[in-house]
């Protein structure tokens, strides 16, 4: 099934990466941001944003720091 995710305000979005799917839904890492995304797979609606901005601030990254890249999760409540 493929799908266009949208965020509550009907604005696209773009860039997905490392797809995980998490108790029902779809977690997606949004490329270079520091966003994961929980989709609802029924509507492509993204239920949750995830902000881990301040896990690593821009500011006291190197040049040549990227961004994160990656979902982990370590049980039923903690998301990484």
């Amino acid at each position: 099934r493929r799908f266009r995710v949208r965020m509550s305000d009907g604005k696209y979005v773009r860039f997905l990466n490392e797809l995980e799917f998490y108790k029902g839904d779809i977690l997606a890492n949004i490329w270079y941001s520091d966003i994961i995304i929980r989709i609802d797979v029924e509507t492509g609606i993204v239920k949750t944003i995830y902000d881990f901005k301040t896990l690593w601030p821009s500011n006291e990254r190197s040049s040549s720091a990227d961004c994160f890249n990656g979902i982990a999760v370590l049980d039923d409540d903690v998301l990484m």
